[in-house]
């Protein structure tokens, strides 16, 4: 039989609306690497580049087995899987045609079997050529590898490989060469890590993929060398199903609290992108992650989290459970499956957090040790900007004097007693004495304030000491986060509490103002504990 009667589906209006199948550019890659390891590929070349014209177009060649010419067209159709491969990574045989649909006006594919002839078979798929010819595949027929159109990695001497070649992406996920390159890179990296720790190659543009890690438990992966092996958090007991052959299938699960502390004193939280959008499961499928980061509504993302990140391993044989669609970037859980994983995984989940959370706290505290004596940047802004502002309305007492000297004399002692280099010591301390100086400045300072505000503010002689309350919900919900993740805001968040203090230090003499703020402080406090309260619970239902 002509391969040429083969047709990839019996509607021509399929072809148009395939269109918005939903595989991106990523995903399109995606399946035809898993195509390419399907086919015992040891090596991956992916080639993106575009035309002077500005068009992009996308190869990938491998040393995989190859197709027999006699299923070249069926390769190339809706459905049309391999019969003879078995334990594949692909759903519906979907993956070409869709990918090509998708993802380019035109797409041919070369290909040597490796016990088959010792030419390279070839077939496309043209989405305007299929409307118009009754969506039917044209014949399979011998051609040489396009190597002068193309800067080829394969020859016609090799003796097994496939080369596919989408001459022009139609709708590309990003727009520069260098974007692409760069995504496609870092996720496959994630996505396909475990093939690529056993050994097999993908390179693209030339440049080796080297797999990520993202629970930084593979042995050998940069984040662990980097940041340290995370900790298995409990153990899990796998869900266990009974598979179409009667024997048991399982869905695993790994729980990993990654090495916090390792991570916070090296600055490494932004190079492994810790934060909401990475914490939670990724879902592996045949060895495949098919999604990362989610909650799978088994918990609220939480910055208490951040230090998480599980993984659910399962095989394709409980897609079902899985709800894994044709693009299988898509998923949704069976009720009944998250309810086991619910049942298995809330405690867990709930000590974890908690063990996190104070872990963190500590790491921070024993950093901030050596910050003795240093100005803050939000006190070094603040400071550099008072002169600009309407001065202090307090004169300070004797005794206010008094007791800033003894602060000052407090703060060097404490630097000469601590274990910094000599030269450190005597820059700290000189920068002290210059800020007891000034005519004025702002210290911050947290303590449990008995008053129940959620900030108060004091004088030591030319010296405002603004005060966060420890116990206030402002502290323990919003600022103590910032200072954990995010420096950043933490500095926002002093200096909004520093503008209400410095306003009402230059309104010191006027007592009116001075009951008023007093009023005020703690109303805004009451009503800012009230909002916080529904927040949490509605944050962390």
């Amino acid at each position: 039989m002509s391969s040429g009667s083969q047709r990839i589906v019996s509607d021509s209006g399929f072809i148009d609306s395939v269109r918005d199948f939903g595989l991106t550019t990523k995903d399109a890659v995606k399946e035809l690497v898993d195509n390419s390891f399907d086919a015992d590929a040891e090596n991956i070349w992916i080639t993106i580049d575009q035309r002077d014209g500005g068009e992009m177009f996308l190869i990938v060649e491998d040393d995989g087995d190859g197709i027999p010419r006699d299923e070249m067209a069926n390769s190339l159709s809706f459905g049309g899987r391999l019969p003879w491969r078995q334990d594949t990574t692909g759903k519906y045989g979907f993956g070409l045609p869709a990918s090509a649909c998708c993802q380019s006006e035109r797409t041919e594919v070369y290909s040597k079997y490796a016990d088959g002839d010792d030419e390279f078979h070839y077939n496309y798929i043209d989405t305007e050529e299929l409307k118009q010819s009754g969506i039917q595949l044209p014949d399979t027929t011998i051609e040489e590898l396009p190597d002068e159109e193309y800067d080829l990695v394969l020859d016609e001497d090799v003796d097994r490989g496939t080369v596919v070649v989408m001459s022009k992406l139609i709708r590309p996920q990003y727009s520069t060469v260098e974007g692409m390159e760069r995504n496609v890179r870092e996720d496959l990296a994630e996505f396909h890590r475990t093939f690529l720790a056993d050994g097999k190659n993908v390179y693209v543009n030339g440049t080796e993929v080297e797999y990520s890690d993202p629970l930084m438990m593979m042995e050998e992966s940069n984040a662990v060398e980097e940041c340290g092996m995370s900790e298995d958090y409990g153990i899990v007991e796998p869900i266990v199903y009974e598979g179409e052959d009667g024997e048991e299938v399982k869905v695993e699960i790994t729980i990993a609290k990654l090495p916090l502390e390792s991570i916070i004193e090296q600055g490494l939280k932004d190079k492994y992108n810790i934060g909401r959008s990475t914490q939670g499961f990724y879902l592996v499928r045949d060895g495949r992650q098919i999604g990362g980061g989610r909650s799978l509504q088994l918990y609220t993302k939480t910055n208490r989290y951040n230090y998480f990140r599980g993984e659910i391993r399962f095989p394709s044989e409980l897609d079902d459970k899985f709800g894994v669609q044709t693009n299988k970037s898509r998923f949704s859980l069976d009720p009944g499956l998250r309810q086991q994983l619910k049942e298995r995984l809330e405690g867990i989940l709930t000590s974890l957090g908690k063990e996190i959370q104070k872990e963190r706290k500590n790491v921070r505290a024993d950093l901030n040790k050596d910050d003795v004596g240093k100005e803050s940047t939000s006190e070094r802004i603040a400071n550099s900007t008072l002169g600009r502002l309407r001065p202090s309305g307090y004169t300070p007492s004797e005794e206010d004097l008094e007791e800033q000297e003894s602060e000052k004399q407090r703060k060097i002692e404490e630097i000469e007693g601590s274990d910094l280099e000599e030269d450190e010591k005597q820059q700290r301390i000189e920068s002290i004495r210059e800020r007891f100086e000034r005519d004025r400045y702002i210290n911050k300072s947290v303590e449990v304030l008995g008053s129940g505000d959620f900030y108060t503010m004091t004088h030591k002689g030319s010296q405002m000491d603004v005060t966060l309350n420890r116990d206030h919900p402002f502290y323990e919900q919003v600022y103590q986060e910032a200072e954990m993740e995010n420096p950043e805001l933490q500095v926002y968040l002093d200096l909004i509490v520093y503008t209400l203090a410095q306003t009402e230090d230059m309104y010191y003499t006027n007592d009116d103002v001075r009951r008023f703020y007093s009023s005020q402080r703690r109303e805004w406090s009451s009503v800012m504990a009230s909002f916080l309260e529904d927040a949490a619970d509605e944050l962390e239902d």
